[in-house]
């Protein structure tokens, strides 16, 4: 392990405060001038090279504890009621954010220094000049380009794997053996066998084990579950998910610049069909069979998939799912649905109403539920997912407000961390390595159909 150092930090925290003054200055220079201590011009218009630290201790912690300040007043007044919204929105007044949070923290009213035993203990990476870089960034004490060094770290209580794809099953399964808790990024495994002992050794571990399929924790998409769940839709017919995509649609473009062929050559049905198949599961339960196609269009892409030499990185697929509770499913994903830049939808229809939702509108469901007693008046109504009422709102903003893509990562984390800290159940809601496997289970299906021509019962 190689240490970041606070010393480095604190610089972070300098440089930021100037480029935050500096934005805000060209951008709103009357409203900073109202707002601005004229200390701070002279403390922060330095060059970042010709900056230096004091050389006590106590003077360095002293200035960093002004810069803490200084900073702490300058976001308290651009998020004030009374400064204009976007000014929030500058990059530079964000970056500030978010070095203040790794950097300092508020007890009682009080501003504290984030000293080194309060930072998380290690990242990874495989660049050693990136991964130190970002480590600083974002306050980790140590840094290392060997996961081995991580996985064997008796420090570390949670093992966060967002990897490549090919690298997602020796480390966790590495990580579970030495009593971690495990995030793993989907795809879950490039292979049923290397999904299976992954969920096997997690069946074993004392530690819990997640598969971030973050959709889930949309609050709309929650709470369709729940309507669900509730009876509310009646009999459940047909679901339809789709997951649209336009980074590979231009065939000239070179296999290693596309997100899907590139690296480990997943292909589409891996990187965001797993997504779609996972929508399926969560909302409906689970699938008995599949029917399916899976194209490569453009052939220079076709390259066998890392550990999985039956498969190669396809540019789209279409399926048939016939669900255990009798519901037909349509499931399609694709990197080549030009004009679409990351569109995930879907709708459900019940013999007592249908829902709908779409990535493009995250914080609205559109429901049609039956109750009026006439079929004229049938149809779908918006619905805004943004109340107190509604699942994981009321931690976040006033009513009306919206929620982000970031949002549904952030509070995935919380309820995995909340089940680590406090011993809860994973299931339904977070997804664990069981829910990966059947994902992967259900892709090779949708494989082995494309290849046979046959429909393909389900084995878990």
């Amino acid at each position: 392990m190689k240490r970041t150092g606070l010393r480095t930090c604190r610089i972070h925290a300098c440089r930021a405060s100037g480029a935050a003054l500096n934005s805000l200055a060209a951008a709103a220079p009357e409203w900073l001038v109202s707002v601005a201590d004229p200390e701070w011009y002279d403390r922060y218009a330095k060059r970042i090279e010709d900056y230096r630290l004091p050389q006590s201790k106590e003077e360095r912690k002293e200035l960093a504890e002004t810069i803490g300040r200084n900073g702490k007043m300058l976001l308290d007044a651009v998020y004030s009621a009374d400064a204009p919204f976007w000014l929030s929105q500058i990059p530079a007044v964000e970056t500030l954010r978010q070095i203040w949070l790794h950097q300092y923290y508020i007890i009682e009213g009080e501003l504290k220094l984030r000293e080194t035993k309060d930072l998380p203990p290690a990242s990874c990476g495989r660049n050693e000049e990136n991964v130190k870089r970002e480590a600083a960034r974002y306050g980790y004490e140590e840094y290392c380009t060997d996961w081995n060094e991580l996985v064997n770290d008796d420090r570390i209580e949670v093992f966060d794997n967002c990897g490549p794809d090919d690298v997602h099953t020796e480390p966790c399964i590495a990580a579970l053996k030495n009593g971690k808790n495990v995030i793993c990024e989907k795809p879950f495994a490039l292979s049923v066998d290397d999904a299976k002992r992954m969920r096997d050794e997690a069946n074993l571990a004392k530690g819990k084990a997640m598969c971030v399929f973050n959709y889930r924790f949309v609050p709309a998409v929650r709470w369709a579950k729940d309507l669900i769940s509730e009876g509310r839709l009646g009999q459940i017919y047909h679901l339809r998910v789709n997951y649209l995509q336009m980074a590979g649609h231009d065939p000239s473009t070179p296999p290693h610049e596309v997100w899907y062929s590139g690296r480990s050559h997943s292909g589409i049905i891996q990187g965001i069909g797993s997504h779609a198949i996972d929508q399926c599961r969560f909302l409906l339960g689970e699938i008995k069979s599949v029917s399916a196609l899976v194209r490569t269009f453009n052939e220079a892409r076709a390259i066998p998939t890392i550990g999985c030499e039956d498969a190669v990185a396809d540019d789209g697929n279409a399926a048939l799912f016939e669900f255990e509770n009798g519901a037909i499913g349509v499931t399609e994903s694709s990197g080549v649905a030009t004009g679409r830049k990351n569109f995930l939808s879907w709708e459900i229809n019940g013999s007592k109403g249908s829902l709908k939702w779409d990535l493009e509108h995250p914080n609205s469901l559109f429901a049609c539920i039956e109750g009026l007693g006439d079929n004229s008046l049938l149809g779908f109504t918006e619905i805004s997912v943004t109340e107190n009422e509604h699942p994981y709102v009321s931690e976040w903003w006033p009513q009306g407000h919206n929620l982000g893509w970031e949002h549904c990562h952030i509070i995935e984390k919380f309820h995995f961390l909340d089940a680590v800290a406090n011993n809860k159940e994973m299931s339904p809601y977070i997804a664990t390595f069981e829910d990966g496997y059947r994902v992967a289970v259900i892709i090779d299906a949708m494989r082995k159909s494309s290849q046979s021509g046959q429909r393909i019962e389900l084995r878990f």
